[in-house]
């Protein structure tokens, strides 16, 4: 894992989704604790004047909009911090130094950059279930190798984590969840 911030450094965010309704939620967070916490990068799929309010609002240096056949953006201001298209979350991964990554972007498109995350070293708090039943292998051995945590932030799954913090996986016999999504 990596070392403890000192007091004074804030940690740095990307946001992936951040005009959802998980992104919605985290930039809510943000906004009370704007000594803790600095957005180096967000990212949206179409909404475009929502992406760039927060921009504006945060002063984030890196952005990604991922529909590429959306180009409204193309005459903004921010156009130098701009990511677009198929790639632009992985490209935004890479421009960006961050020590968290939340992704709260929706089913199998957040695994390419989960992983990019999680091998640039990383943490990740995860929002999308889909991912674990995608591509759980691939994460958890990337998160083991390169000593990152992947943090449950949606409400099943986080329900789960924190009944079993504490707990050796090996007293566990099996969990029992609904289909609460529908």
């Amino acid at each position: 894992m990596k070392p403890e911030k000192s007091n004074t450094e804030r940690k740095r965010i990307i946001l992936l989704g951040a005009t959802g309704s998980i992104g919605s939620s985290t930039i809510k967070v943000l906004r009370n604790f704007p000594e803790e916490f600095q957005l180096v990068g967000i990212s949206a799929n179409t909404q475009s004047e929502a992406l760039l309010a927060i921009a504006e609002e945060f002063n984030v240096p890196n952005i990604a909009l991922t529909d590429p056949s959306f180009n409204k953006l193309g005459k903004i201001k921010y156009k130098e911090r701009l990511i677009t298209g198929n790639e632009a979350l992985e490209e935004l991964i890479d421009r960006t130094n961050a020590d968290l990554i939340i992704v709260a972007i929706v089913g199998a498109r957040a695994l390419n950059p989960t992983l990019r995350a999680i091998n640039k070293g990383m943490n990740v708090a995860l929002a999308n279930k889909e991912l674990l039943v995608l591509g759980g292998s691939f994460v958890t051995e990337a998160v083991q190798k390169n000593k990152v945590q992947l943090l449950p932030i949606d409400s099943e799954h986080n329900a789960i984590f924190q009944c079993i913090k504490g707990y050796d996986s090996n007293d566990i016999k099996s969990i029992i969840l609904t289909a609460s999504g529908g």
